[in-house]
């Protein structure tokens, strides 16, 4: 994206320029609730977008989707059973057919307990967060567009350091970082790969968001 402006906040920051022929927002903020929802009402009162994509790591319910696999979501879910349809799907060829993802307090660790998560709900893939962006752009009347990055197979259980890497809030971060060092040497290359992975994937997920751009301006 070609930056034209950035703004810094209490608790978000907002990067507006072109990417390709859209004008575009570029919001990073952290995954607490209260900050979601103040950093969205802002960017919508602002800017008056059009569209929010809500870009996201994830990981896979569904044992055929693999690390690194980006997928289109078509609806996503909460714990309590509740659905909110994404306004836009991209075509195969901007990414995966659209999926559910299911938004959660906390991944579930084990094969088993991801295989049960599948098998309840519906979902193939499992985040901390998209479901509280959209219900909150719902509420300014601002449709969503979800992508998400499948960072962990529901094949194997998650490596415990993996929160390291996706944990929810900084401080849970660097709990499960202090954690690793004290495991020792083999723990601490667990968690530099996956951090190497981890970039992987933005770039993966960085692709995909400027696919489904292309794709809204052929639309418009």
């Amino acid at each position: 994206m070609r930056a034209s402006r950035r703004i810094v906040a209490h608790k978000f920051s907002l990067t507006i320029g072109q990417l390709g022929p859209l004008a575009a927002a570029l919001l990073l903020c952290p995954q607490r609730r209260s900050a979601l929802a103040g950093s969205i009402e802002a960017l919508s009162q602002a800017h008056e977008p059009k569209l929010l994509i809500c870009a996201q790591s994830a990981i896979g319910l569904d044992p055929s989707l693999e690390p690194g696999s980006v997928q289109q979501v078509a609806e996503l879910a909460n714990e309590a059973g509740k659905l909110i349809q994404c306004s836009v799907v991209a075509p195969q060829g901007a990414g995966a057919k659209g999926v559910r993802m299911l938004t959660v307090s906390r991944w579930p660790r084990t094969a088993e307990a991801k295989g049960k998560l599948a098998e309840r709900t519906g979902a193939a893939l499992a985040d901390t967060t998209a479901w509280h962006v959209a219900e909150v752009s719902l509420r300014q009347a601002l449709p969503v567009a979800a992508v998400a990055v499948v960072v962990d197979s529901a094949k194997a259980d998650s490596a415990p350091e993996l929160l390291a890497i996706y944990g929810p809030t900084a401080s849970y971060r660097a709990g499960a970082i202090l954690g690793a060092s004290l495991y020792g040497v083999g723990r601490i290359g667990t968690l530099w790969r996956l951090r190497s992975e981890a970039k992987q994937h933005a770039a993966k997920l960085a692709q995909a968001i400027v696919a489904l751009c292309r794709q809204l301006a052929l639309m418009r």
